[in-house]
């Protein structure tokens, strides 16, 4: 234990010599600091997340986010997700939503597939999205500009409504062109329409007249994409016999074969419009580069051949007129992810390979993860909007799920004594085992589940008067003998041997558990929103999604209540649904923000120092005066900085800060200082904010450290294996812009400092 009086003494004295000491006696420097130079927006960096670990949602941190939970919490309200820290945002709620007054029964992204319905990035951390809201049981959609660290403003309706304007779901999609970012193209009424989200206004361009390009007459237009550029544009054609029903935003997609014509409209080409006809076709794909569109055959059209619906599939080369069509399968091709040149997906016959990708140029089909792997990437839908950098051999795709890993006890037989058990005797029937399940636990369907085993139980909140509404997550036990109230333990037993295994369930609140809880073996990413890399080596955890659909328990479940997660052309924002764990019919629709990529530090107004890229080392054997800055800052939003402490021998000081006076602690706004004091348990590393004195904990040779501004709260990080782990929140409020600031002690090192969020 250290000695308080010893541990002041040297807090002051350092305070003196590293803080004070240099701040009075150094020449202002302000005058010195050069210009902020703007550099290029940032890109998304889903490598910055945790990997897919089976991560298990927090349903009891989830029901206290705001104080009354994200059920009934209003619009706007951001919160970082329990298990990622990522910054979230409930954009919609059901009244004075999305104008004041509006009563809405529900709000819904579009879909996975098709859009995009998030804009690029524009102005300043700015995107436009559209979103559906229910009012008069009639599917609106409306448009907001979403500000990235804040929320969404300027609600509003397409000018034409209800005349001409995207009309039902999967009727639109945003530009990727990083040119035209604010630009919408939709279709409706058998036209294709270009709008300004901007001006909330139809205009023409793209060889698409002002009154809109007619495409067909009768029936109507749906599941729209565009490639990287817009270059092409892609939707197919329904009959009349097949229109969309009505009320909220849903589609019949009939019993006959749907979708007889696909389009593709090539803005580049003088607005040429070729289109395939062909009966049974379905959710067409456009590879982003724009060459190749993979349309899903009904079953019984001229691929499937009365075969399994989804199983086979009719890919459109465009890359000559009118374009070469050839049948490929059989391999599963529902809900696929698309990038540039690929497809990726994953086979839903049990007795094959599970994760592939398809590489159109090649016609080759590459399986990445076996059944035999419980790791592999198992989303419901898949999400492939981003426009990616074409020379990354490893392009990501989203995908989200609901229901990840449900099991249930075949006929829930539990023990009839409802007063506990004793964790002395064996649990058998009769003996006090009122709290166990019994019985072989149904794992349809199989997949991997009975390898991954039971690893989380879920309780609803019926003790809180809500029994259609999930409230708790149970914890796991090491054993039968350390249960206590609110954990479960599962013994898989023999797994050879059918219904071997058993489950333990201690429920909150005491009592039979009996309807109350919900198991899962879950897959990397369960019950949320991730990204994987098309080749499968890496597998990333986005948030939890908080979706409810119970497909398990109930065979009414909505297939609404699927969060249907999607992606804006430049990977820095996902949108999905949520019911938030309660089944009335009710969703909100939330945003969460992508990690960016960072930027290396350049130096500038480099002092008693020497810049080595971007690290940075004192050289004036301890004058009090050495130090630099960055020549980029984060100008708004959300944004951070790291550096890497590689030896405890030295003393230094980093963070973030508006402009720069001299380089002393004083000066930095917001700053972890590493200092040479060992004691004894560690070398001591503070949180210091203009100098004064915040937090301190231990640090180690290598160790990393990051300062971050995330959603107007500045937070202070320390990696412990890889992954940030906060240390310290800050209850002084960012301004901007703000600077990488540095203070160096004698011979001190920062290594590898990089920005994130600068412009």
């Amino acid at each position: 234990m250290l000695n308080e009086t010893r541990w002041f003494t040297r807090r002051t004295l350092r305070n003196f010599l590293f803080v004070l000491l240099p701040s009075l006696v150094l020449t202002l420097l302000g005058s010195l600091v050069s210009p902020q130079q703007p550099l290029a927006q940032t890109e998304a960096d889903p490598g910055k997340l945790p990997a897919a670990a089976r991560q298990v949602p927090d349903w009891d941190a989830y029901g206290s986010i705001a104080g009354v939970g994200v059920r009934l919490a209003p619009a706007n309200t951001r919160y970082l997700d329990p298990k990622t820290g990522v910054p979230v945002t409930k954009i919609s709620f059901g009244t004075d939503f999305p104008e004041v007054g509006t009563t809405n029964t529900d709000a819904r992204v579009e879909y996975s597939e098709g859009g995009p319905y998030i804009s690029r990035e524009w102005g300043n951390g700015q995107h436009t999205i559209l979103i559906r809201v229910v009012i008069g049981g009639l599917g609106i959609p409306y448009l907001g500009d979403y500000q990235r660290g804040g929320g969404v403003t300027n609600w509003r309706r397409f000018s034409g409504y209800p005349g001409s304007y995207p009309r039902f779901e999967q009727t639109s999609v945003f530009s990727s062109d990083p040119l035209t970012p604010r630009i919408l193209y939709y279709v409706d009424n058998g036209k294709l329409y270009r709008y300004n989200t901007a001006a909330n206004a139809l205009e023409a361009g793209d060889n698409i007249p002002l009154g809109g390009l007619t495409v067909m007459t009768g029936g109507y237009l749906g599941w729209m994409q565009s490639s990287k550029d817009n270059d092409w544009i892609v939707f197919q054609w329904n009959t009349d016999s097949c229109t969309p029903c009505p009320g909220a935003q849903c589609q019949d997609v009939c019993s006959t074969c749907p979708w007889p014509k696909v389009f593709a409209y090539n803005k580049a080409g003088n607005g040429q419009l070729r289109s395939r006809d062909a009966p049974c076709m379905n959710e067409p794909h456009m590879d982003r580069d724009g060459r190749y569109l993979l349309i899903m055959d009904g079953g019984a059209g001229e691929c499937g051949q009365g075969q399994q619906f989804e199983l086979f599939w009719h890919l459109w080369d465009l890359s000559t007129d009118p374009g070469v069509v050839t049948c490929r399968g059989p391999v599963y091709s529902g809900h696929i992810g698309w990038a540039r040149g690929l497809f990726a997906a994953a086979n839903g016959n049990e007795t094959a390979n599970r994760d592939f990708y398809y590489t159109a140029a090649t016609d080759l089909l590459t399986y990445t993860k076996p059944y035999a792997d419980p790791n592999a990437f198992q989303p419901d839908h898949r999400a492939g909007q981003w426009v990616q950098n074409r020379t990354d051999a490893g392009q990501w795709y989203w995908g989200s799920n609901y229901d990840d890993g449900e099991a249930t006890v075949e006929s829930d037989p539990y023990c009839p004594n409802a007063l506990g058990w004793s964790p002395v005797l064996p649990p058998a029937c009769g003996q006090n085992c009122g709290k166990i399940f019994t019985g072989a636990i149904c794992w349809n369907p199989t997949y991997q589940k009975p390898t991954i085993g039971i690893k989380a139980v879920y309780q609803t909140a019926a003790e809180e008067g809500d029994s259609n509404r999930l409230g708790h997550t149970l914890s796991q036990a090491g054993s039968v003998a350390s249960m206590t109230e609110g954990t479960f333990f599962y013994d898989g037993g023999d797994p050879q041997v059918i219904g071997d295994e058993q489950l333990y369930v201690w429920a909150r609140h005491d009592g039979i558990p009996t309807g109350r809880v919900r198991l899962a073996a879950p897959t990397p990413v369960h019950r949320g929103v991730g990204a994987q890399r098309h080749d499968g080596s890496e597998v990333r955890l986005l948030c939890h999604d908080y979706a409810w659909k119970d497909d398990r328990h109930e065979s009414s479940a909505d297939y609404y209540d699927t969060p249907f997660a999607t992606t804006s052309p430049d990977g820095k924002l996902v949108m999905f649904a949520s019911n938030m764990g309660k089944k009335d019919g009710r969703r909100d629709v939330f945003i969460a923000e992508v990690p960016l990529s960072t930027t290396n530090v350049v130096w500038t107004n480099v002092m008693n120092a020497v810049a080595n890229g971007n690290s940075l080392q004192e050289t004036c054997g301890g004058c009090g005066n050495a130090g630099a800055q960055s020549s980029q800052s984060i100008a708004s939003g959300d944004g951070s900085m790291e550096f890497t402490a590689i030896e405890t021998t030295t003393s230094r000081a980093a963070g973030l800060s508006v402009g720069n006076t001299d380089n002393t602690i004083a000066d930095i706004d917001f700053a972890i200082v590493a200092w040479d004091i060992d004691a004894g348990d560690g070398h001591i590393l503070e949180v210091r904010e203009k100098g004064v004195y915040k937090w301190e904990t231990r640090y180690f040779p290598n160790d990393r450290f990051r300062i971050a501004v995330e959603s107007g709260v500045v937070r202070y990080y320390k990696y412990v294996n890889g992954t940030p782990s906060l240390i310290y929140t800050s209850t002084v409020p960012p301004t901007y812009p703000l600077l990488v600031d540095t203070a160096l002690g004698t011979n001190a090192i920062i290594a590898n400092a990089v920005i994130a969020g600068a412009q």
